[in-house]
């Protein structure tokens, strides 16, 4: 019982912070049950179905901002968030999720924060952004942190801030739905 309590305050908080502000549930609620001893199966499964549903209404009051981004994020994010997911679900990749969460947590504030790499990134964008989308995608499959350099790809390239939380939901629904169907077809006990 207080695992259900637990996993309850996590999912309401970073759902009130990700209702407001656009990004949380994942970015935060994935490592914060990584460190509470949650496995990433576990996590994502617990997770997900929240995500999915903030996602939802959020591009459902935006739909009219969101851009051509929709399109590339289908393509080239959507088959590297199943192949990470499932090299991760299958072992094939033995990953320390807590490093490898807290190294992208680190990386992603880094982006947001440093004027020079977001310049530098912003430039690096424009010439290649199909490989940012195909990178992200595996981060994400791998680790539930792409949603990090999710935030920093739109906000590259947008101005407005409906536009950025409509993209930023679009994307983050993408993901979440990727994922949650890459569990289903395992049919993995996390779901159950």
């Amino acid at each position: 019982m207080v695992g259900f309590w637990v996993l309850t305050i996590v999912v309401v908080t970073f759902a009130t912070v990700q209702s407001l502000f656009g990004v949380g549930l994942l970015v935060f609620g994935t490592p914060t049950l990584l460190l509470l001893g949650y496995s990433f199966e576990s996590t994502i499964a617990v997770l997900l179905p929240a995500s999915i549903t903030i996602s939802f209404m959020q591009v459902l009051a935006g739909k009219q901002h969101i851009g051509d981004l929709k399109k590339d994020i289908l393509i080239y994010c959507v088959p590297l968030i199943v192949l990470g997911l499932t090299l991760v679900l299958t072992k094939v990749i033995a990953v320390d999720m807590k490093v490898l969460v807290g190294v992208l947590l680190l990386s992603t504030g880094m982006m947001r924060l440093h004027k020079g790499i977001q310049g530098w990134l912003a430039s690096w964008l424009k010439r290649n952004m199909k490989i940012y989308i195909m990178a992200m995608g595996l981060v994400h499959g791998l680790s539930n942190m792409g949603g990090g350099f999710l935030t920093v790809l739109v906000t590259s390239i947008y101005d407005d801030k409906e536009s950025m939380r409509a993209n930023i939901a679009y994307g983050y629904l993408i993901f979440a739905a990727a994922q949650l169907i890459v569990l289903r077809i395992r049919n993995t006990g996390s779901l159950s």
